[in-house]
């Protein structure tokens, strides 16, 4: 019965027994008490009779409420099932493309230690048989620069001779003996990470590690250098895709040799690979060196600017002259300037500078530009830093060059695709 019914056969009772009062009281001839006293009793059953009819109508609606609940719970669980379902379905879409993005890197992998092992080949040819079966690359002056950040010390004996050295090198591209170390680039003062440098080492066939010092030297001339390019970078690749799971903040600056920008087999390739990875464009950096960007010829500036279409960003390294063209800088794609901290504090007259060293990070973002100091190697360095508000810092105060293991970086890799 509903609510509305309840009330009125409520009214229509109590109205009732008065008029059963009121009737007895003039046709039954009793007194007004007695009547009254007729009456309340007639009014007790009627609000005893009220009270039961509204506690079915209270149960009822109960009854009703607790019916939508259950119906709507049963939907709730039934589109929770769906959306777990839905979730389930993302998930191993995920770990599908994952896999089949891991594959496709190591089938790259498998073709690059090709090439490799085939011109690692050319070049004993070329050794053996005194001729020239693979051209050298005419390196653009300075062109060690480009791997600079990975000197520091002489990991060769000064009594090998060159062709000793090339051969030595030789062997460690075709055994695979290049190694890829890391230095991070923190933010100031805080000193958090926030890029790395990746840097190359070779070592020769007891282990000893052979530094950019020495077989940039031979590397260079033999035209070698775009396949240590290589290796370094598909390794930064892999690097790179492990730390944008953890944080996609991070960065890391690759290297690369004006002859690997110059090599008409190498750059090909290295575009190709490039455009299939173009989601790391945010997080890697290209590093060239002041020396290879400004004897650049077309074809060095049109491979820069193919990698600027694609997305890619670049730091400018081993700067020795500051009186550059900022403007002209950030139209080539250049977001990064690494500048010895030595040459800021007390050197920027001598670099040609225009400016005082506290106003070229402020000169610098007008281009979108942000200034890096590198070889930070004290505590004072930093103080000194900080009075010229600079915000990044790279050197061996913060930590030296660390290797990177590749069967961790492979075992996390698969870890991370079989979850």
């Amino acid at each position: 019965m509903s609510t509305a019914k309840t009330y009125f056969s409520a009214f229509a009772l109590i109205v009732a027994c008065a008029v059963i009062g009121f009737a007895l009281w003039h046709l039954a001839g009793l007194s007004r008490v007695e009547a009254a006293l007729v009456l309340a009793c007639l009014l007790l059953g009627a609000a005893q009779i009220v009270t039961l009819m509204t506690r079915d109508v209270r149960q009822d609606r109960a009854t009703a409420q607790v019916q939508d609940l259950a119906l709507a719970s049963t939907q709730t669980i039934r589109e929770l099932e769906s959306l777990k379902q839905k979730v389930a379905d993302v998930e191993r879409g995920a770990i599908e493309v994952s896999q089949a993005k891991n594959q496709e890197l190591a089938t790259q992998f498998q073709v690059l230690e090709t090439l490799v092992k085939q011109m690692a080949e050319r070049i004993a040819t070329a050794q053996v048989s005194g001729g020239d079966a693979m051209a050298p690359v005419t390196a653009v002056n300075g062109g060690a620069a480009a791997h600079g950040g990975n000197g520091g010390g002489n990991g060769g004996s000064s009594s090998n001779t060159d062709a000793h050295l090339l051969d030595m090198v030789r062997r460690s591209l075709e055994e695979n003996r290049v190694d890829l170390y890391l230095q991070p680039i923190v933010m100031l003062p805080q000193r958090k990470t926030c890029y790395y440098e990746a840097l190359t080492r070779l070592r020769d066939s007891a282990g000893d590690v052979i530094m950019p010092a020495s077989y940039l030297r031979v590397a260079e001339p033999a035209g070698i250098m775009p396949m240590i390019d290589n290796l370094l970078l598909f390794r930064c690749v892999k690097v790179m895709r492990r730390l944008v799971e953890r944080n996609r903040d991070i960065g890391v600056f690759c290297n690369i040799s004006a002859n690997s920008l110059l090599d008409p087999e190498f750059f090909p390739h290295f575009l190709e690979f490039m455009q299939q990875n173009r989601e790391l464009a945010g997080s890697l950096i290209f590093e060239f060196s002041q020396a290879t960007v400004n004897g650049a010829g077309p074809l060095e500036q049109e491979s820069m600017s193919l990698l600027k279409e694609i997305g890619f960003r670049f730091s400018l390294d081993h700067v020795t002259d500051l009186n550059i063209d900022f403007n002209l800088l950030s139209d080539q794609g250049f977001r990064f300037l690494k500048v010895d901290a030595h040459t800021l504090i007390d050197g920027m007259a001598g670099a040609g500078a225009q400016i005082h060293s506290a106003d070229l990070r402020a000169l610098l973002a007008r281009y979108g530009i942000e200034l890096v100091a590198e070889k930070v190697e004290t505590e004072r360095d930093v103080v000194n830093l900080l009075d010229f508000e600079v915000g990044l810092g790279q050197g061996y105060l913060f930590s030296e060059p660390r290797l990177v293991r590749e069967e961790i970086i492979e075992a996390r890799q698969s870890q991370s695709s079989t979850a």
